[in-house]
């Protein structure tokens, strides 16, 4: 009776488990727009919130965020299904970051599709709070006085936003 050679099929295995992994982590990697204009145009035709991420070089938490929670798969995914996603650099846009109340880095912000603030979240958070505060603001109804400036340019065709 012949063995088994696991010797000819095991190399094949591990790459073939190699390559799923890269998948799934390239499938969550979020894939930010870098451009204010772009997300404007992109937030006015998808009917999506608009998650702005508020972030500086030299902001220890914000890398934090960025190697900790933006990369866990769950938010990943999450945010990439549900938001169209900014991400702002708020030391070189400090107008955006004065129009949207930043007083400190980093800053993540909800808007509905209408403009309206549905959350933030100010400081290092989490994977599985901010899994939980983006799942909660989807579900959320803002209130009228929640607007913001800039949103009001967004409904009216304005650039306040883009500058």
């Amino acid at each position: 009776m012949r063995k088994p050679q696991m010797g000819r099929w095991l190399p094949g295995v591990v790459i073939c488990l190699g390559v799923m992994l890269w998948q799934s982590q390239a499938m969550a990697e979020i894939r930010w727009i870098q451009s204010v204009g772009q997300a404007q145009q992109k937030w006015n035709n998808a009917g999506k919130p608009l998650l702005v991420y508020v972030t500086s070089e030299a902001c220890i938490f914000c890398q934090k965020l960025d190697h900790a929670t933006w990369m866990d798969p769950a938010v990943g995914n999450l945010v990439n299904q549900q938001f169209v996603k900014l991400k702002v650099d708020g030391q070189r846009n400090q107008a955006i970051a004065q129009q949207l109340s930043v007083k400190a880095f980093p800053a993540v912000i909800v808007l509905s599709a209408d403009g309206r603030v549905l959350g933030r979240r100010d400081g290092f958070v989490g994977p599985t709070a901010m899994s939980a505060f983006l799942q909660t603001v989807t579900q959320s109804k803002a209130r009228s006085e929640d607007y913001l400036p800039l949103a009001t340019a967004r409904s009216h065709g304005g650039d306040d936003f883009a500058n």
